[in-house]
């Protein structure tokens, strides 16, 4: 049963992913913003923080580039939208989700293995599932024309503890998640280092407390396959991110 859909496909450098911000908040519907109070109360009680972030308003394909239009939204919105994404659509069309375009990235070693995490139990999205690193671009981006490629890598120095000069980076895709009806846009870092080497950077990274484990399989189609095929417990971002990178890499 499909989990997500691909918008795009394709190899884009930073310069070939455009994005165009507008100056636009947005809310879900006034009359659910008390029921978004009451869970973001439980949600900061958790410790959850709420942070602005890029939401994706459209794309298309330009001259080889990939155009994103982006206005802002935020983490609470975010929660109560994924939380409540059946309920909302009975009354309201999809552009009412919080549609927050989430980054998530295949990391690949030297050695030929590919890196994957096992969620904290304690994170907002997916606790305790197989993912890929990953997460949102900070509204605080929203003056670099490299946004996309430049939270990209702030997640994988912060989750990771990964250099810049210790990877190539690459966009390859952007897939919508149907259980949320979340954007992801997908990334290829292609490390310089060894899985051994990768690993003692991730046991020293700042938000090494997001994932409870780290996982490693080689970077072949079967592997990954058997690896989609027998995990229960898999974010639907992780999902697309390797189904999409064996397409176009392994394919």
């Amino acid at each position: 049963m499909a989990v997500y859909r691909t918008l795009a496909r394709g190899s884009w450098r930073s310069d070939q992913v455009r994005m165009e911000w507008r100056a636009e908040f947005h809310t879900l519907p006034k009359v659910l913003q008390p029921d978004v109070e009451r869970l973001w109360q439980e949600k900061e009680k958790q410790g959850h923080f709420n942070g602005r972030m890029a939401r994706l308003d459209g794309y298309e394909m330009q001259d080889s580039c990939l155009c994103l239009r982006l206005s802002t939204g935020d983490y609470r919105t975010l929660m109560y939208s994924n939380a409540y994404t059946e309920r909302i659509l009975r009354d309201w069309p999809v552009q009412a989700l919080s549609c927050a375009l989430g980054i998530s990235a295949v990391v690949r070693s030297r050695d030929g293995q590919v890196a994957l995490i096992r969620r904290s139990d304690t994170v907002g999205e997916y606790p305790g599932h197989i993912d890929v690193f990953g997460g949102h671009i900070d509204e605080t981006l929203r003056g670099d024309e490299h946004a996309a490629f430049s939270a990209m890598r702030q997640e994988l120095r912060e989750e990771a503890a990964l250099r810049n000069e210790q990877y190539d980076l690459r966009c390859f895709g952007l897939i919508e998640a149907l259980d949320h009806r979340k954007p992801e846009l997908l990334f290829l870092a292609d490390c310089r280092l060894t899985a051994d080497e990768i690993a003692a950077r991730v046991r020293e990274a700042v938000d090494r407390h997001e994932l409870q484990q780290l996982l490693f399989f080689p970077d072949h189609r079967m592997a990954l396959e058997r690896v989609l095929e027998i995990e229960k417990m898999i974010s639907p971002s992780a999902v697309g991110c390797v189904e999409e990178y064996i397409k176009i890499e392994r394919g």
